[in-house]
């Protein structure tokens, strides 16, 4: 993802928790003295700045770090379903003109809902000239900057000042296991590192070496969640994760190809990356009603998993292929049932 070799970071149970400790780290940064001081009654009005398609881990990162809700400031997306960069640029002159001060930019690198690469090079850009921290929340998306074929797209992910990525999504490594990556590893000290006696050691004695863990995060006691990361990596290796993203890839395509050319199937614009959203049209009804209740009997049915979630107001059912086993013949199988118990329910049965 092109991070120097200097970069550091540790690896938590998911994104959410990967996402807190990346803000972390930005707010002792763009705050100086707030983990001593707090963050009640602030005059500056912090804020940060993120696309209505982000993940809702950030929302609650924004919470759980003192900032309040009312400090995420939402930025629109554009026809693509990416960050506007106008918008950003807009808003964060407005914010100043009132007297807030903003500190943080978080782009997506393959959003949950479509699949979305924000901007990520003129975000990083607006970042720069303005002072703000840069967060990229890539845990689902971020590994397709090793595809050559799809690297333009992720062209400013290494400017990031920390970043996400869920080794237990597109690397395939079983739950549970999220990674926060950041330029600058002592962020990460000055966000978390406490003084305690009996954890201290000498730069000579047998327990020294060049990384606390319990210094980058919260955690003291920590699972040993990079055995089965380096495992599954040094299996498949990177020419292998290539194979399998083309083909998750492909799996995708077939999926909205296929979606594309049944004629009670609606197909919601294609995305960047292997997330695909579609649903059965109904003759008679509310579409959106008909696709919750098909979700739900698509669940009951048993022959494969999809989840659901609103665009535009509208509910779609979701799929996203980070499955090393899935293949075209998947795709085939996955609009076929659809269809089939779309039929069936609008016939009564």
């Amino acid at each position: 993802m092109g991070y120097e070799p200097r970069a550091g970071g540790l690896l938590m149970s998911g994104g959410s928790a990967a996402n807190f400790v990346a803000l972390s780290a930005m707010r002792e940064r763009q705050l100086p003295g707030s983990r001593a001081e707090g963050m009640p009654g602030r005059e500056d009005r912090p804020l940060v700045y993120a696309s209505a398609e982000v993940h809702s881990c950030i929302t609650r990162a924004v919470e759980f770090l003192g900032f309040g809700t009312n400090a995420l400031r939402w930025v629109p997306v554009d026809d693509e379903w990416r960050m506007d960069v106008g918008a950003l640029e807009r808003m964060i002159a407005d914010d100043r003109r009132v007297g807030a001060t903003p500190v943080c930019v978080v782009a997506t690198a393959g959003t949950v809902n479509t699949g979305a690469v924000d901007p990520l090079a003129e975000i990083g850009e607006v970042a720069r000239r303005e002072g703000l921290w840069f967060h990229v929340d890539g845990a689902y998306g971020a590994v397709g900057a090793a595809l050559p074929e799809l690297a333009e797209r992720y062209r400013g992910l290494a400017d990031a000042d920390s970043l996400v990525v869920d080794p237990h999504k597109w690397l395939y490594v079983p739950y549970e296991a999220g990674a926060v990556l950041v330029r600058d590893p002592r962020d990460l000290h000055a966000a978390f590192a406490t003084r305690a006696e009996y954890l201290e050691v000498g730069d000579e004695d047998y327990f020294s070496g060049p990384v606390w863990f319990h210094e980058r995060g919260p955690q003291l006691s920590r699972g040993f969640r990079a055995l089965k990361v380096w495992a599954v990596m040094r299996h498949i290796g990177l020419e292998g994760y290539r194979e399998l993203w083309r083909r998750d890839l492909a799996t995708a395509g077939e999926l909205r190809r296929l979606a594309g050319s049944h004629d009670r199937i609606e197909l919601f614009p294609s995305t960047d990356l292997s997330v695909s959203c579609f649903r059965y049209v109904p003759r008679h009804g509310n579409a959106s009603e008909f696709n919750r209740r098909l979700l739900d009997r698509v669940h009951r049915d048993g022959r494969l998993f999809i989840s659901g979630t609103t665009l535009d107001d509208e509910f779609f059912l979701r799929a996203c292929i980070i499955n090393f086993r899935s293949t075209p013949d998947d795709a085939r199988i996955a609009i076929e049932t659809v269809v089939e118990l779309g039929e069936a329910m609008e016939g009564g049965g």
